[in-house]
């Protein structure tokens, strides 16, 4: 029925006739309702029978509303197996309180005092988020409940849970998609399930903060700098990881749009890592954003990357068509080039396309450019062994296999190689003046830095054991060191006895000592005094402390001079760190060169 011609009800109070409408006023008197046909039979219509009604604006529909629920409680109809939704929280509201003030005056009326139990009155949203919050493992939501998570809550707890949550559903039988599965297997392999990372929340406040790109959307941790070396390179293997996850989610979202296999809802835990090896083997095709009209395949053997970079540099060379146009007016004259072009638009082009790349594993990038030589040098960090994946899903063979040092290893090379290819094809397609591309792949040495503690560490752990060991056994000789005992000279070590010189020693004294020994036993302290008695004995310590051997005074002195004026106080604190093992635990990562490659514009286009 139509509401706009029969729904609007009215209600009479001492002769005053007003219009009902959606969010009508309840009067301070008890009002004596007269419906209209269409409103009576939406109120009146028997329970258990579905009943469709359009209205329009100011028809009533809050107020019939009211009145059918009403009308249902007085049915006997238990009002919690009653639901009534509106789209605003103020509608939802005055709903309920409207059926809450009629339920009680109804049961004062009848002199019974029933409790009364609220029907459900919310908004659309409120109703269906709190399904999603009670049912969201039951119904399966994949990823999108991961993502939640991870943009509301603490980022390892938030990873925790979401693993939990999964597992648990799978031991209950309820549904647990194939991304999900692979989720877990990338943050186990990135140990975010291992407590001794030093990762875990001290206070309750985690260490690291994830943030999401502005520019690429990709996901990345920030932390203080107190944190170890080792935990850093953990948060970067996470930090990857989580990227990698996304960007197979993107790639199962694009099919979904363009009616492509597999989507979310279909894909397995294998066909998952099958993606996601293909995305990081040709990190093109999803760098920018998921191009739906472009059929990109995901098979290394049907498809090198270099339709992608292609489609990467015809990107490029559309933004800059944009920026110059948008940008025309910051140009100076004489600074364009050819097309439109210019060293102020191409650094701008530059810079908003490296960093709207979509890659898994940060970088940070350089880029430096002469256009009338067409020279342009690009440097970027890469992507270290340690970042790559430990197994892999073997096709032929159905089961998942380990990856070796070796295969990591090409895979890292492989990889910065394809996001340096990129990089230049961005080059290419940002100015058509750019004719050689020279990119220096370097590394910021954290693995270095971190193997080289571990090496210190372990050498601080061996002397600390060995000292321990020499304490326990009595042993105090100084361990194996550039100053320890050479050729039996053993510089006066008490636990070492003292052959006495044969100049000093005469029958007598034998003889004395013998019987001295047969009388008494002398003690250990007075054994230890008299064999350091007799090592000091005609022992002149100024001539020790002074004396310079001849023919060397003049040439000492001025030898040390000379160093004393060359050397710094830094230099000092180098050298002692040498053979310091507690030096390696000061050091930062030292950014170096990997490997230089120069890509020119007709080899890129063959």
């Amino acid at each position: 029925m139509n509401g706009s011609n029969g729904m609007n009800g009215s209600m009479s109070t001492n002769g005053a006739t007003a219009k009902g409408d959606a969010m009508g006023t309840v009067p301070a008197a008890t009002p004596k309702f007269t419906d209209s046909p269409e409103q009576a039979a939406v109120i009146q219509a028997p329970s258990y029978e579905d009943v469709v009604v359009v209205a329009g604006a100011g028809s009533g529909k809050t107020y019939t509303m009211t009145r059918r629920i009403i009308t249902l409680i007085d049915q006997g109809i238990s009002p919690e197996k009653i639901l009534g939704l509106t789209f605003t929280r103020k509608a939802a509201s005055e709903l309920l309180s409207r059926v809450s003030a009629v339920v009680t005056r109804n049961q004062a009326g009848r002199g019974t005092r029933v409790a009364f139990l609220k029907p459900e009155v919310s908004t659309y949203d409120a109703f269906f988020q709190t399904i999603v919050r009670q049912y969201g493992l039951l119904v399966g939501f994949g990823s999108g409940n991961i993502f939640r998570r991870l943009n509301r809550e603490a980022p390892i707890g938030a990873i925790r849970r979401s693993i939990r949550d999964t597992m648990s559903a799978r031991s209950h039988g309820m549904r647990a998609s194939g991304l999900e599965d692979y989720f877990a297997d990338l943050m186990r392999e990135a140990h975010v399930l291992d407590t001794d990372q030093g990762l875990e929340a001290v206070h309750g406040a985690e260490p690291l903060r994830l943030y999401t790109s502005s520019y690429s959307g990709c996901y990345f941790f920030a932390w203080d700098s107190s944190l170890p070396f080792s935990a850093v390179l953990c948060a970067l293997n996470i930090e990857g990881n989580l990227n990698r996850f996304a960007a197979v989610s993107s790639w199962l979202e694009r099919n979904a749009r363009i009616g492509a296999l597999p989507t979310e809802d279909t894909v397995t835990r294998a066909e998952a890592a099958q993606i996601d090896f293909a995305l990081l083997e040709n990190p093109a095709l999803i760098a920018l954003k998921p191009d739906d009209r472009f059929g990109a395949i995901l098979d290394p053997n049907r498809e090198d990357g270099i339709q992608a970079a292609s489609r990467l540099a015809d990107i490029a060379a559309d933004f800059r068509r944009e920026v110059a146009e948008s940008t025309k007016d910051n140009v100076l004259e004489g600074d364009s080039g050819a097309d439109g072009g210019s060293e102020w638009v191409y650094r701008q082009t530059m810079s908003r396309l490296l960093r709207s790349l979509r890659l898994p594993y940060r970088f940070d990038v350089d880029f430096r450019c002469d256009l009338s030589d067409g020279e342009v040098a690009i440097g970027f960090t890469s992507a270290g062994v340690s970042m790559m994946p430990f197994t892999r899903y073997d096709v032929s063979r159905r089961a998942w296999i380990d990856l070796t040092d070796v295969e990591r290893t090409r895979m890292s090379v492989d990889y910065n190689l394809r996001v340096g290819l990129m990089m230049a094809a961005l080059s290419f397609g940002a100015d058509p003046n750019v004719k050689r591309v020279s990119m220096h792949i370097d590394s910021i040495g954290l693995e270095e830095a971190v193997a080289e503690q571990d090496s210190a560490i372990s050498e601080l752990m061996s002397e600390a054991l060995s000292a321990f060991e020499r304490i326990r056994t009595g042993d105090m000789r100084p361990s194996g060191s550039k100053a320890a005992p050479k050729d039996g000279d053993y510089h006066g070590d008490p636990a070492r006895p003292v052959t006495p010189r044969t100049t000093d020693i005469s029958s007598e004294s034998i003889d004395s000592d013998d019987s001295a020994g047969s009388d008494s036993v002398g003690t250990g302290d007075d054994t230890v005094d008299g064999q350091f008695e007799d090592l000091m004995k005609d022992i002149d310590f100024d001539e020790m402390a002074f004396a310079v051997p001849d023919g060397r005074a003049d040439d000492d002195d001025a030898s040390m001079r000379d160093d004393a004026s060359d050397k710094t106080e830094y230099d000092t604190y180098l050298d002692d760190d040498d053979d310091d093992p507690m030096a390696q635990l000061r050091k930062n990562p030292t950014v170096r060169n990997l490997v230089t490659v120069t890509f020119t514009r007709d080899e890129f286009r063959h």
